[in-house]
């Protein structure tokens, strides 16, 4: 495990930010920190899970859980907005997409990240659990009208932005706002088993006695959210039944992982079960051998080192072999 976690460190640059703080922080290896926040999550949900299943020294966890928490805390504002890096367009605090909105499943299940949760979620909260807050397109284009900062955080700035986009828009010229992702009941589900988890493992007698009050009617809730993670997984196996170049799936992954482990659903256990006959991958152009299981297959493509990322499928791959076959 050491090797592997190593790996991935070596993706992981150390960066004094302007408030004299140091934080590492994972990035491609051109520099590229569009999905660094998407990373530093990931990883605090490998550790995590690998942690549940003694498949890492305690010493290590802590250790990486520490270095994550410190990292987040510089990408995560304290009222709940999302930044994907610390540099260049990936610091911009309204590009924070979907995909960087699900590093909250690592995030809540560390303990010492939890509070950044719940910041998280009382922002969702204001828009109603049905958008983030990239309200902009990315762009590495220095020259592009979306590159640089905005005063976003100013209802009377960002209305200015939305009526010149839309003026934009009238006159067939690219804006440079956006609408922001939805969400749904795709999230929904993993709010209510994070917030859930934090009940039932606090140290708070009174929290783990409401998360024992509430263990039905969530489960029951579940039951209903959950059919978006089976047709998700159905969607997914029969898309890439006809796009076999098509690998990126980590988030559905952690999303089915994660609801084996906290208030597993029968419609959960399916679509998980159903992801395992994902078909077969294209390796072609990776360098490296692949896995025969078509889960591990994406995450080995995915993470080639050939597309520039750390390396996170061999951290996973024990995870994937316990939970989608060898």
């Amino acid at each position: 495990m050491v090797s592997q976690i190593n790996a991935i460190l070596e993706y992981s640059k150390a960066y004094t930010l302007e408030n004299g703080k140091i934080i590492d922080i994972i990035e491609q290896v051109d520099g590229d920190q569009g999905d660094s926040l998407h990373r530093e999550g990931l990883l605090l949900f490998i550790i995590d899970m690998l942690s549940r299943h003694n498949m890492i020294e305690a010493h290590q966890a802590a250790l990486l859980n520490w270095r994550g928490s410190n990292t987040i805390r510089q990408l995560v504002d304290k009222n709940g907005y999302l930044r994907r890096g610390i540099k260049d367009w990936a610091k911009d605090w309204d590009r924070g997409s979907r995909d960087q909105l699900h590093a909250i499943i690592g995030i809540g299940l560390n303990e010492s990240t939890r509070d950044i949760m719940y910041s998280i979620l009382k922002n969702q909260a204001k828009r109603g659990f049905l958008f983030t807050t990239n309200i902009r397109p990315n762009t590495s284009d220095p020259s592009s009208k979306t590159y640089g900062e905005l005063s976003w955080k100013n209802p009377k700035d960002w209305a200015k932005k939305v009526l010149a986009g839309l003026s934009k828009i009238i006159n067939s010229e690219k804006p440079y706002i956006k609408m922001p992702d939805l969400t749904l009941i795709g999230m929904w589900g993993v709010y209510i088993r994070l917030v859930w988890n934090d009940l039932i493992t606090s140290s708070s007698n009174l929290k783990r006695l409401s998360g024992i009050a509430s263990a039905a009617p969530v489960w029951i809730l579940l039951n209903v959210l959950d059919l978006s993670l089976l047709s998700n997984s159905a969607i997914r196996v029969y898309w890439k039944s006809r796009d076999k170049k098509e690998v990126d799936s980590s988030n559905h992954v952690q999303c089915l992982i994660l609801a084996e482990n906290i208030m597993a659903t029968p419609l959960s256990v399916g679509a998980r079960l159903l992801y395992t006959n994902m078909p077969e991958r294209d390796s072609s152009g990776i360098a490296e051998p692949v896995s025969d299981n078509p889960v591990q297959q994406e995450f080995d493509i995915y993470f080639a080192k050939e597309n520039g990322g750390a390396p996170f499928n061999k951290l996973i791959k024990p995870l994937i072999r316990y939970y989608f076959g060898a």
